[in-house]
């Protein structure tokens, strides 16, 4: 990566902090370091990106806190499509037992339909249906003679059938609940995670700063450039470019790191010169949505950091968008 700069990206704090780490193994003895040792750093990236096991399960293998994240956000998604169903489905089932009630308590609301739940002087049925879910199985508990057990071949208008539905959205809120409880502690234990990698690599660049002078080739081993390198990031190499799917008015774009980048400029211009777009990624790739499809761009990509500025674009790549 070679950049004094810490990153801020995920992908871009891993790769220093993967080089970092080499280094630090391969010639940390040789140029003295003393407080940011592999033994130190190690783990802390480990954490991070995971472990594979060793021979005989030892040590035993890490998953990494990202994995752990992706995990629980996966799951807190599953589990709120989940309640949105049960909600859903028991919201179909009460509309369904009011319309069946109808015949007995009246097409519109009346006293009569307070022994039903519905007190408020309306028989619309909230989009949380849980209150209502119970107040109509507590109904037919008590007036057995008005369930209609075969009311359609999908719903029954019972007491039983009610309860079930309430409790499918009690049961399903208390997994969501759990869900994005856990979901925010595995993101929060991540996000601390980075800081700590970011403050480890502050650690270990101030005390290479403390042993190896300003144009010592050997900062390159850890991952950092000299302090004497020029200060405008180079220009990005390897501009690929990717169509998307007929019509789609998409491309995806990536390209090589660039020495001492902290982020990048995608600038989108027509043949001729208008300029369509100007986007800033941190990230060596970037999707480009919305365009115009059959229309013919040039994508210029040029690399940026806060204390050069901004390099001169890489040699522009001209298509017709798909």
């Amino acid at each position: 990566m070679a950049t004094q700069s810490i990153p801020q990206s995920y992908e871009t704090i891993i790769q220093l902090f993967a080089e970092a780490v080499d280094g630090v193994r391969d010639h940390g003895p040789a140029v003295g370091l003393k407080h940011n040792t592999e033994a130190v750093l190690r783990p802390e990236l480990e954490v991070l990106t995971g472990r594979e096991a060793g021979p005989g399960n030892t040590p035993p293998p890490l998953v990494s806190l990202k994995a752990r994240w992706n995990e629980a956000k996966s799951y807190k998604i599953d589990t709120l499509s989940s309640l949105a169903k049960a909600k859903a489905d028991g919201r179909a089932l009460a509309v369904a037992c009011v319309n069946a009630l109808k015949g007995r308590l009246g097409i519109r609301w009346s006293n009569a339909w307070q022994s039903a739940g519905f007190t408020g002087g309306s028989l619309s049925v909230p989009d949380h249906p849980l209150t209502t879910l119970q107040q109509l199985r507590d109904y037919f508990t008590n007036h057995p003679d008005h369930e209609i057990p075969n009311l359609s071949p999908v719903f029954s208008a019972t007491a039983a059938a009610c309860g079930a539905a309430a409790q499918a959205i009690t049961v399903a809120a208390t997994r969501a609940n759990e869900s994005t409880v856990a979901a925010t502690d595995a993101k929060d234990e991540f996000d601390a995670a980075v800081r700590n990698a970011r403050k480890r690599l502050t650690g270990l660049r101030e005390e290479l700063a403390q042993l190896l002078e300003r144009d010592d080739q050997r900062w390159y081993h850890f991952g950092f450039g000299r302090p004497s390198d020029p200060q405008v990031p180079e220009v990005p190499e390897g501009l690929r470019l990717i169509p998307g799917a007929t019509g789609s008015g998409s491309l995806t774009l990536d390209w090589e790191n660039a020495r001492r980048a902290e982020n990048y400029r995608v600038r989108v211009t027509e043949v001729g010169g208008a300029e369509l777009l100007d986007r800033l990624t941190s990230e060596s790739e970037l999707t480009l949505h919305g365009l115009a499809s059959g229309q013919t761009v040039k994508i210029h990509v040029s690399a940026r950091n806060g204390r050069g500025g901004e390099s001169v674009p890489a040699p522009a790549l001209q298509v017709v968008v798909p």
